[in-house]
Protein backbone atom coordinates (compact mmCIF):
# COMPACT_ATOMS: atom_id res chain seq x y z
CA UNK A 1 0.00 0.00 0.00
CA UNK A 2 3.23 2.53 0.42
CA UNK A 3 3.88 2.35 -3.17
CA UNK A 4 1.50 4.89 -4.16
CA UNK A 5 2.92 7.24 -1.97
CA UNK A 6 2.45 9.86 1.38
CA UNK A 7 1.61 13.47 0.05
CA UNK A 8 3.44 14.44 2.96
CA UNK A 9 6.75 13.61 0.59
CA UNK A 10 5.57 14.53 -2.67
CA UNK A 11 7.99 17.25 -3.90
CA UNK A 12 6.47 19.94 -6.88
CA UNK A 13 6.15 19.25 -10.74
CA UNK A 14 3.82 17.24 -12.80
CA UNK A 15 4.56 14.10 -10.98
CA UNK A 16 3.52 15.48 -7.24
CA UNK A 17 0.16 16.44 -8.94
CA UNK A 18 -0.36 13.22 -10.15
CA UNK A 19 0.94 11.42 -7.30
CA UNK A 20 -1.53 13.47 -4.86
CA UNK A 21 -4.27 12.59 -7.73
CA UNK A 22 -3.48 9.00 -7.26
CA UNK A 23 -4.02 9.06 -3.28
CA UNK A 24 -6.96 11.00 -3.24
CA UNK A 25 -8.65 8.59 -6.02
CA UNK A 26 -7.69 5.89 -3.51
CA UNK A 27 -9.13 7.55 -0.56
CA UNK A 28 -12.76 8.31 -2.03
CA UNK A 29 -12.64 4.96 -3.38
CA UNK A 30 -12.41 3.62 0.77
CA UNK A 31 -15.14 6.31 1.80
CA UNK A 32 -17.24 5.10 -1.01
CA UNK A 33 -17.87 1.51 0.68
CA UNK A 34 -20.92 0.83 2.50
CA UNK A 35 -20.18 0.48 6.25
CA UNK A 36 -22.72 -2.90 6.18
CA UNK A 37 -21.06 -4.97 3.26
CA UNK A 38 -19.08 -7.62 3.83
CA UNK A 39 -15.95 -6.33 2.39
CA UNK A 40 -12.62 -6.00 4.12
CA UNK A 41 -10.05 -3.77 2.80
CA UNK A 42 -6.30 -4.83 3.27
CA UNK A 43 -3.37 -3.10 2.93
CA UNK A 44 -0.01 -4.77 3.54
CA UNK A 45 3.30 -2.85 3.61
CA UNK A 46 6.89 -3.37 5.24
CA UNK A 47 7.23 0.26 5.88
CA UNK A 48 4.21 1.22 7.85
CA UNK A 49 6.08 4.94 7.75
CA UNK A 50 5.31 6.05 4.12
CA UNK A 51 1.64 5.23 4.15
CA UNK A 52 0.27 8.13 4.00
CA UNK A 53 -1.61 9.63 6.79
CA UNK A 54 -4.99 9.82 5.59
CA UNK A 55 -5.42 6.60 4.65
CA UNK A 56 -4.36 5.74 8.64
CA UNK A 57 -7.30 7.64 10.46
CA UNK A 58 -10.67 6.05 11.41
CA UNK A 59 -12.97 4.22 9.18
CA UNK A 60 -9.96 3.66 7.24
CA UNK A 61 -6.70 1.50 7.15
CA UNK A 62 -6.65 2.34 10.86
CA UNK A 63 -6.31 -1.26 12.24
CA UNK A 64 -1.93 -2.12 11.69
CA UNK A 65 -1.38 -5.68 12.64
CA UNK A 66 2.06 -6.23 12.68
CA UNK A 67 3.39 -9.40 11.27
CA UNK A 68 6.34 -10.96 13.29
CA UNK A 69 9.41 -12.85 12.35
CA UNK A 70 7.73 -17.14 12.72
CA UNK A 71 8.02 -18.36 16.38
CA UNK A 72 9.35 -22.05 16.21
CA UNK A 73 6.26 -23.83 15.86
CA UNK A 74 5.28 -21.63 12.96
CA UNK A 75 8.70 -22.58 11.65
CA UNK A 76 7.82 -26.19 11.77
CA UNK A 77 5.12 -25.52 9.88
CA UNK A 78 6.73 -23.63 7.43
CA UNK A 79 9.57 -26.55 7.08
CA UNK A 80 6.93 -29.06 6.29
CA UNK A 81 5.32 -27.15 3.82
CA UNK A 82 8.76 -26.36 1.55
CA UNK A 83 9.93 -29.86 2.31
CA UNK A 84 6.67 -31.34 1.02
CA UNK A 85 6.60 -29.25 -1.87
CA UNK A 86 9.98 -30.98 -2.99
CA UNK A 87 7.27 -33.55 -4.25
CA UNK A 88 8.27 -37.31 -5.27
CA UNK A 89 11.56 -36.02 -7.22
CA UNK A 90 13.08 -35.91 -3.85
CA UNK A 91 13.10 -38.99 -1.14
CA UNK A 92 12.97 -37.93 2.61
CA UNK A 93 14.56 -39.97 5.30
CA UNK A 94 12.16 -40.76 7.64
CA UNK A 95 14.17 -39.68 10.21
CA UNK A 96 14.07 -36.05 9.18
CA UNK A 97 12.65 -33.65 12.24
CA UNK A 98 11.09 -30.59 11.93
CA UNK A 99 10.19 -29.50 15.04
CA UNK A 100 14.20 -29.77 15.82
CA UNK A 101 15.13 -27.63 12.59
CA UNK A 102 12.68 -25.24 13.39
CA UNK A 103 14.09 -24.63 17.14
CA UNK A 104 17.40 -23.74 15.54
CA UNK A 105 15.93 -21.60 12.99
CA UNK A 106 13.89 -19.31 15.26
CA UNK A 107 14.42 -15.67 13.95
CA UNK A 108 14.65 -16.47 9.94
CA UNK A 109 11.73 -15.80 8.13
CA UNK A 110 9.93 -17.75 5.68
CA UNK A 111 12.04 -16.81 2.53
CA UNK A 112 15.05 -18.08 4.31
CA UNK A 113 13.47 -21.49 5.28
CA UNK A 114 12.68 -22.01 1.34
CA UNK A 115 16.47 -21.23 0.27
CA UNK A 116 17.58 -23.37 3.18
CA UNK A 117 15.48 -26.01 2.06
CA UNK A 118 15.82 -25.58 -1.63
CA UNK A 119 19.92 -25.57 -1.03
CA UNK A 120 19.65 -29.07 1.16
CA UNK A 121 17.78 -30.97 -1.71
CA UNK A 122 20.90 -29.59 -3.97
CA UNK A 123 22.78 -31.44 -1.19
CA UNK A 124 21.17 -34.78 -1.07
CA UNK A 125 20.82 -35.19 -4.52
CA UNK A 126 24.58 -34.25 -5.48
CA UNK A 127 25.48 -36.98 -2.36
CA UNK A 128 22.72 -39.21 -4.11
CA UNK A 129 20.80 -39.77 -1.00
CA UNK A 130 17.66 -39.21 0.83
CA UNK A 131 16.92 -35.31 2.21
CA UNK A 132 17.88 -36.22 5.07
CA UNK A 133 18.39 -33.79 8.84
CA UNK A 134 21.88 -33.27 8.09
CA UNK A 135 21.52 -31.72 4.52
CA UNK A 136 19.09 -28.83 6.35
CA UNK A 137 22.03 -28.79 8.99
CA UNK A 138 24.57 -27.95 6.98
CA UNK A 139 22.75 -24.98 4.66
CA UNK A 140 21.58 -23.85 8.01
CA UNK A 141 24.68 -23.29 9.22
CA UNK A 142 26.60 -22.73 5.51
CA UNK A 143 28.85 -25.40 5.85
CA UNK A 144 30.92 -25.65 2.61
CA UNK A 145 29.33 -27.88 -0.49
CA UNK A 146 32.48 -29.67 -1.06
CA UNK A 147 36.42 -30.90 0.59
CA UNK A 148 37.50 -28.21 -1.95
CA UNK A 149 35.80 -25.33 -0.38
CA UNK A 150 37.15 -26.32 3.38
CA UNK A 151 39.88 -24.65 5.35
CA UNK A 152 42.18 -27.48 6.06
CA UNK A 153 43.09 -27.69 9.57
CA UNK A 154 46.23 -29.80 11.04
CA UNK A 155 45.35 -32.67 14.00
CA UNK A 156 46.97 -30.14 16.67
CA UNK A 157 43.93 -26.82 15.40
CA UNK A 158 41.72 -29.42 15.24
CA UNK A 159 42.12 -30.96 18.69
CA UNK A 160 42.27 -27.52 19.81
CA UNK A 161 39.50 -26.77 17.85
CA UNK A 162 37.23 -29.66 19.38
CA UNK A 163 38.51 -28.98 23.09
CA UNK A 164 37.44 -24.99 23.02
CA UNK A 165 33.89 -26.47 21.41
CA UNK A 166 33.56 -29.31 24.01
CA UNK A 167 33.89 -26.63 26.40
CA UNK A 168 30.94 -24.94 25.64
CA UNK A 169 29.02 -27.72 25.24
CA UNK A 170 30.04 -29.27 28.44
CA UNK A 171 29.10 -26.07 30.03
CA UNK A 172 25.24 -26.53 28.62
CA UNK A 173 25.84 -30.09 30.00
CA UNK A 174 26.48 -28.83 33.62
CA UNK A 175 23.91 -26.20 33.43
CA UNK A 176 20.25 -26.82 34.78
CA UNK A 177 18.93 -27.49 31.22
CA UNK A 178 21.70 -30.72 31.70
CA UNK A 179 22.26 -30.30 27.71
CA UNK A 180 18.98 -30.38 26.23
CA UNK A 181 19.39 -27.40 24.27
CA UNK A 182 22.51 -28.27 22.54
CA UNK A 183 21.09 -28.43 18.76
CA UNK A 184 24.36 -28.74 16.58
CA UNK A 185 27.95 -28.88 17.60
CA UNK A 186 30.48 -28.66 14.30
CA UNK A 187 34.30 -28.55 14.16
CA UNK A 188 34.31 -28.08 10.47
CA UNK A 189 35.60 -24.63 9.32
CA UNK A 190 32.92 -21.76 7.88
CA UNK A 191 33.81 -19.31 5.32
CA UNK A 192 33.96 -16.32 7.70
CA UNK A 193 36.74 -17.87 9.98
CA UNK A 194 34.55 -19.59 12.62
CA UNK A 195 36.58 -23.13 13.14
CA UNK A 196 33.90 -24.18 14.90
CA UNK A 197 30.77 -23.67 17.10
CA UNK A 198 28.09 -24.89 19.16
CA UNK A 199 24.48 -23.78 18.60
CA UNK A 200 21.96 -23.83 21.16
CA UNK A 201 18.27 -23.79 20.53
CA UNK A 202 17.00 -20.73 20.60
CA UNK A 203 15.62 -19.28 23.92
CA UNK A 204 11.80 -17.97 23.48
CA UNK A 205 11.65 -17.47 26.94
CA UNK A 206 10.37 -14.30 27.50
CA UNK A 207 11.42 -13.44 30.97
CA UNK A 208 15.33 -14.73 32.14
CA UNK A 209 16.64 -14.40 35.72
CA UNK A 210 20.38 -13.66 37.17
CA UNK A 211 20.99 -17.16 37.15
CA UNK A 212 19.96 -17.80 33.92
CA UNK A 213 22.32 -15.03 32.58
CA UNK A 214 25.07 -16.31 34.47
CA UNK A 215 24.55 -19.59 32.79
CA UNK A 216 24.65 -18.44 29.53
CA UNK A 217 27.71 -15.83 30.86
CA UNK A 218 29.21 -19.84 32.10
CA UNK A 219 28.71 -21.16 27.93
CA UNK A 220 30.26 -18.63 26.58
CA UNK A 221 33.34 -18.63 28.87
CA UNK A 222 33.34 -22.64 28.74
CA UNK A 223 35.65 -22.29 25.59
CA UNK A 224 38.10 -20.45 27.15
CA UNK A 225 38.10 -22.57 30.43
CA UNK A 226 38.29 -25.95 28.72
CA UNK A 227 41.79 -24.82 26.88
CA UNK A 228 43.37 -23.73 30.03
CA UNK A 229 42.12 -26.95 31.42
CA UNK A 230 44.18 -29.27 29.11
CA UNK A 231 46.68 -26.55 27.41
CA UNK A 232 47.66 -24.78 30.53
CA UNK A 233 47.36 -20.87 31.13
CA UNK A 234 50.13 -20.08 29.10
CA UNK A 235 49.23 -21.93 26.37
CA UNK A 236 45.34 -20.19 25.93
CA UNK A 237 44.66 -19.05 22.11
CA UNK A 238 42.61 -16.35 21.00
CA UNK A 239 39.64 -18.46 19.57
CA UNK A 240 37.62 -16.84 22.16
CA UNK A 241 37.54 -13.27 20.81
CA UNK A 242 33.92 -13.59 19.91
CA UNK A 243 32.70 -15.48 23.41
CA UNK A 244 34.46 -13.09 25.43
CA UNK A 245 32.61 -9.35 22.83
CA UNK A 246 28.92 -11.92 23.79
CA UNK A 247 29.97 -11.94 27.57
CA UNK A 248 31.21 -8.23 27.83
CA UNK A 249 27.99 -7.04 26.23
CA UNK A 250 25.43 -9.22 28.19
CA UNK A 251 27.42 -8.31 31.75
CA UNK A 252 27.58 -4.69 30.04
CA UNK A 253 23.29 -4.99 29.58
CA UNK A 254 23.28 -6.76 33.19
CA UNK A 255 24.33 -4.21 34.70
CA UNK A 256 23.12 -1.05 32.72
CA UNK A 257 19.69 -2.12 32.19
CA UNK A 258 18.34 -5.31 33.67
CA UNK A 259 18.96 -4.08 37.19
CA UNK A 260 21.20 -6.93 38.13
CA UNK A 261 24.49 -5.07 38.67
CA UNK A 262 25.92 -4.59 42.55
CA UNK A 263 23.85 -1.56 43.16
CA UNK A 264 20.85 -3.19 42.02
CA UNK A 265 19.37 -0.50 40.49
CA UNK A 266 17.06 -0.59 37.34
CA UNK A 267 18.98 1.13 34.64
CA UNK A 268 22.45 2.85 35.30
CA UNK A 269 25.01 4.54 32.67
CA UNK A 270 28.60 3.68 34.32
CA UNK A 271 32.13 3.34 33.01
CA UNK A 272 34.15 0.59 31.36
CA UNK A 273 35.79 0.13 35.09
CA UNK A 274 32.33 -0.42 36.96
CA UNK A 275 31.34 -2.85 34.59
CA UNK A 276 35.08 -4.82 35.14
CA UNK A 277 34.88 -4.72 38.65
CA UNK A 278 31.42 -6.43 38.41
CA UNK A 279 32.33 -8.98 35.78
CA UNK A 280 35.20 -9.90 38.82
CA UNK A 281 32.66 -10.01 40.99
CA UNK A 282 30.77 -12.39 39.34
CA UNK A 283 34.25 -14.36 38.79
CA UNK A 284 32.14 -16.45 35.89
CA UNK A 285 35.63 -17.93 34.35
CA UNK A 286 36.43 -19.05 37.55
CA UNK A 287 33.97 -20.74 39.25
CA UNK A 288 33.09 -22.54 35.78
CA UNK A 289 37.03 -23.72 35.74
CA UNK A 290 35.93 -25.10 39.83
CA UNK A 291 32.90 -26.60 38.34
CA UNK A 292 35.22 -28.36 35.73
CA UNK A 293 37.63 -29.48 38.42
CA UNK A 294 35.22 -30.88 40.30
CA UNK A 295 34.23 -33.68 38.41
CA UNK A 296 34.97 -36.95 39.40
CA UNK A 297 38.05 -37.36 37.66
CA UNK A 298 40.03 -35.38 35.07
CA UNK A 299 39.59 -38.43 32.29
CA UNK A 300 35.62 -37.39 32.51
CA UNK A 301 36.41 -34.40 30.92
CA UNK A 302 39.09 -35.66 28.76
CA UNK A 303 35.97 -37.77 27.59
CA UNK A 304 33.64 -35.59 26.90
CA UNK A 305 36.53 -33.90 25.12
CA UNK A 306 37.08 -36.66 22.96
CA UNK A 307 33.85 -36.98 21.92
CA UNK A 308 34.24 -33.20 20.65
CA UNK A 309 36.98 -34.34 18.81
CA UNK A 310 35.33 -37.21 16.81
CA UNK A 311 32.72 -34.88 15.86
Amino acid sequence: IDSIGNREDFVGGNNAVYQTEVVNAVLEEMAGLDPAAPVIVIGATNHEERVDPALRRSGRLDRVIRIPRPNSAALDHIYRYYIGALGTSTPLDPALDTGALARLSVGLTGADVERIVRGAARRARKANRALSQIDVLAEITDKPRGPDALRILTPTELARTATHEAGHALALFLSESKGSEIGFVSIVPRDEGVLGFVVPFSDERVHLTRRDLEAKLDGFLAGRAAEELIYGQEQVSGGAERDLQFATELVTRMVTKLGLGGSGRLSICVGRRRIIRYCCGLDTFGCFLLRCLSLSDRSELGLLLGVGIDL
